[in-house]
């Protein structure tokens, strides 16, 4: 057993000399997790000290969680089991300062800095590119988190997945992937079978570029929802937008809304397919005072403040975040996978009219 001696002439109370002393054991390894140490009188008196002092010191020691004390058995090391903080790495395509400058962005890493804080995590961002120049950084990294990958970021995304660190994709639904998103389908079936019950039948529509997994989703199920109900797909209505950066929609989107203005015939209702579009849309037909309903997917701060208020369809970006951290640490601690769809909800305002009653909605 091992001795508790302490030098008396240093000028500290007698009990944190005896606790510093049991720390100094434990740290030079000659006290081990599960050692029992004497008992208090034994230090006592090997020290000259009261038992009180030694009760003291131990107390301590045992409200701080480093010894148990156990009736008759005696007193024993109970070194913690440290737990590793988990390092995730987040990768964007874009600086995160300017991925905050849109709803969007500032949505989604509201969602996953609330999941960071809660869980204890350490969080690292990388844009894309510089890991796609070193792909060995991911390595020190216990999982992955991918917003919003594009059709082009497949290669590199199974090359993360071939080195086995778990991986979450935020924001696009990617098969072979884990993947927390929107559902997509259900959010353009929403938006279309509303306008067709406010009596719209020509029906066109704006779409972020197609090299987006969302934007390409909600472009097919445009299309394919118009065919199913019978309504006439126009080539003339229907715009693609081309432009990589999302600052630069809001100038495209306004654009090609003019385009579509000067066919000799005319939509009554456009579905745009994200926020920054909605914007363009919205600024172009104030500025022509052209009286066309409008149904945008997502919501942004802004989208009730417009004349007319914009009705939505909203899409659960903060959880998107949230939930994407939660299940990816699941799958770091147990294995496994997820493939998990929220569902957006139409947010009904006045910028859809209702031909049936002639009156905005």
């Amino acid at each position: 057993m091992y001795k508790i001696r302490i030098e008396l002439e240093k000028p500290e109370p007698l009990y944190l000399m005896i606790k510093k002393k049991i720390l100094d054991l434990i740290e030079k390894g000659e006290l081990k997790n599960g050692d029992r140490i004497p008992p208090e009188e034994k230090i006592a008196n090997e020290n000259g000290i009261s038992r009180g002092t030694v009760r003291q010191a131990l107390k301590e020691l045992e409200i701080e969680g480093l010894i148990k004390r156990y009736p008759k058995k005696g007193t024993f090391i109970n070194i913690p089991k440290k737990i590793k903080t988990k390092k995730i790495c987040v990768i964007g395509k874009s600086p995160k300062e300017k991925q905050m400058l849109s709803g969007y962005g500032m949505e989604m890493w509201g969602g996953i800095e609330e999941a960071v804080i809660e869980n204890g995590l350490e969080l690292s961002f990388f844009i894309l590119k510089k890991l796609k120049n070193d792909l060995s950084i991911v390595e020190k990294f216990d999982g992955i988190l991918h917003i919003v990958p594009m059709k082009e970021d497949i290669e590199f995304l199974k090359k993360i997945k071939n080195k086995r660190i778990p991986l979450m994709l935020l924001g696009a639904k990617v098969d072979g992937f884990n993947y927390v998103a929107v559902n997509n389908k259900k959010g353009v079936e929403d938006a279309i079978k509303y306008l067709i019950e406010n009596g719209h039948r020509k029906i066109g529509g704006i779409f972020s570029p197609l090299n987006y997994f969302d934007g390409y989703e909600r472009y097919i199920h445009f299309l394919d929802f118009l065919d199913k109900n019978g309504l006439p797909i126009r080539k003339e209505w229907i715009k693609i937008m081309k432009e990589y950066w999302a600052e630069k929609w809001v100038n495209e989107a306004k654009n090609l809304m003019k385009e579509i203005l000067m066919e000799k015939e005319k939509p009554t209702a456009i579905f745009t397919a994200g926020a920054l579009v909605s914007i363009g849309v919205m600024e172009c037909l104030e500025e022509v005072k052209e009286k066309i309903s409008i149904i945008g997917f997502d919501d942004f701060y802004l989208a009730k403040y417009f004349k007319p208020p914009l009705t939505v369809i909203s899409q659960p970006i903060w959880e998107i975040g949230r939930i994407g951290v939660n299940r990816l640490i699941k799958i770091i601690d147990r294995g496994g996978k997820c493939e998990l769809l929220l569902e957006p909800k139409l947010i009904i305002r006045k910028s859809v009219k209702n031909l049936n009653k002639n009156e905005e909605k």
